[in-house]
């Protein structure tokens, strides 16, 4: 027994003596090498962020808050891996960075999108010499037939050149649904994905930006008082006054509003 206890002791002494007494005094941890699947990751991470930066430029462009919801977010791009990360797991952050309520796919570039294309004046230019003006000219005059076909092919032979991927930019500009009004979609991207929202303002979204809101307030009041997630309290709320025959007209609506809100957000609200 007394050699056991010895042998324990001896044990975490020299584990004791391992462990430095601070960690400014241990050394630099070796570098990782890149393992496999990071540039995968990296290239998912990369079109999440186009596709939310997209989204939120169109939300400016139109003044919609970010705490005020959207029905639909679209995402336009042919290729089906590119869609696959945005629908995968990824979407939930696209969603709510977004704050819409559905996120769709479509990976026919036409139908949102009419389809140009844009030489490299930089790197053709120095290729090229004087050829570049009629390479330039005919990359201008390709049709979106020709442009698809680029996009799948990868290489286009114009003016007595063979240009490839990087010589020519495709670029996709906003083309509105038919039947649809220009205030109630948009579209941005950067020329590669094009990134489609649905603005229309109804009255469900209202309701359930305005639920964000008073919980928002409620949250601020929470933290305000000192409270713990654990603590339960009894919530009371009223229109606050205003002043003004205008403003006095409005608020004879805004007690039934909140009303509506409580009742229809209630699940959101108490959770």
């Amino acid at each position: 027994l007394v050699a056991a206890q010895q042998q324990q002791q001896g044990d975490a002494a020299a584990a004791a003596a391992e462990v430095p007494e601070s960690v400014h005094w241990c050394d630099m941890p070796a570098v990782e090498q890149e393992r496999v699947g990071d540039s995968r990751i990296q290239a998912s991470v990369g079109r999440m962020q186009a596709v939310i930066e997209a989204g939120r430029a169109i939300r400016e462009k139109h003044a919609r808050p970010l705490k005020q919801p959207l029905r639909r977010a679209v995402v336009v791009h042919p290729d089906p891996d590119f869609l696959a990360d945005i629908t995968g797991e990824l979407s939930e952050y696209v969603t709510g960075e977004l704050n819409v309520l559905a996120l769709d796919t479509c990976a026919d570039p036409l139908a949102y999108a009419e389809l140009s294309a844009v030489p490299d004046w930089q790197g053709l230019g120095k290729r090229l010499g004087k050829d570049m003006g009629k390479v330039a000219a005919a990359v201008k005059g390709l049709s979106m037939a020709d442009i698809l076909a680029f996009e799948k092919s990868g290489s286009i032979e114009l003016a007595g050149h063979t240009l490839a991927e990087g010589d020519v930019k495709v670029v996709r500009s906003f083309k509105p649904p038919e039947g649809v009004s220009p205030g109630e979609v948009d579209a941005g991207g950067d020329g590669e994905v094009l990134v489609v929202l649905e603005l229309a303002q109804q009255d469900d979204l209202v309701e359930q930006g305005l639920a964000r809101e008073l919980v928002n307030r409620y949250q601020k009041l929470r933290k305000k008082a000192g409270l713990t997630v654990t603590d339960a309290v009894e919530l009371y709320y009223a229109a606050a006054a205003a002043d003004g025959a205008a403003a006095a007209a409005a608020e004879d609506g805004i007690p039934a509003l909140l009303t509506k809100i409580v009742e229809g957000q209630a699940g959101y609200l108490t959770e």
